[in-house]
């Protein structure tokens, strides 16, 4: 029986989070999107915050401090602006995290080549730069990666929950 006030507790909560998240991914993509999305702005909204505080507190008009106050009133208003648009966000982050998965995969990639590492690094590597091709320019396969990353999901809280479960029983 599941215990609020154990000191699991927050690992099993955070399993089960996962595992609706992953089940909500694969049931209707859009609303788990636009969830992750609202959470992402509101972070970021937050950290703008921070740092037009942190800005406040100093009150130096500096090159550092006014980058500084700048990005921080950039990020709340981005924030908001995902808020307020969610699903315009959504072809901006199909290109980002395309963009960031090709060059991620292309300099593990290239480290490999530099060294006698294993074969299954630079298949992993290069299968990884062709999903970043399909996400940068395709949104059918966003959809299918998005379905892989519920069932990845579904199976870290399904086997996070039994390992809670035999290792802190």
């Amino acid at each position: 029986m599941f215990n609020p006030l154990s000191k699991n507790a927050g690992n099993t909560t955070r399993w089960l989070i996962l595992g609706a998240l992953g089940i909500l991914l694969i049931i209707n993509r859009r609303f788990a999107l636009n969830i992750a999305y609202i959470i992402f702005a509101i972070g970021l909204m937050l950290a703008g915050v921070a740092s037009v505080i942190g800005w406040w507190e100093d009150r130096r008009l500096g090159n550092e401090e006014l980058v500084s106050l700048v990005s921080g009133i950039a990020m709340f208003v981005i924030g908001l602006w995902i808020i307020r648009n969610p699903n315009s966000f959504d072809k901006i982050i199909n290109v980002l995290i395309g963009l960031v998965l090709i060059v991620t995969c292309a300099s593990w990639l290239s480290m490999n080549g530099q060294s006698d590492q294993n074969k299954l690094m630079r298949i992993l590597s290069i299968v990884g730069i062709v999903v970043g091709i399909l996400i940068t320019f395709s949104h059918a396969a966003t959809g299918w990666i998005a379905t892989a990353g519920g069932i990845g999901l579904i199976y870290t809280a399904v086997t996070g929950l039994i390992g809670e479960k035999v290792f802190h029983s």
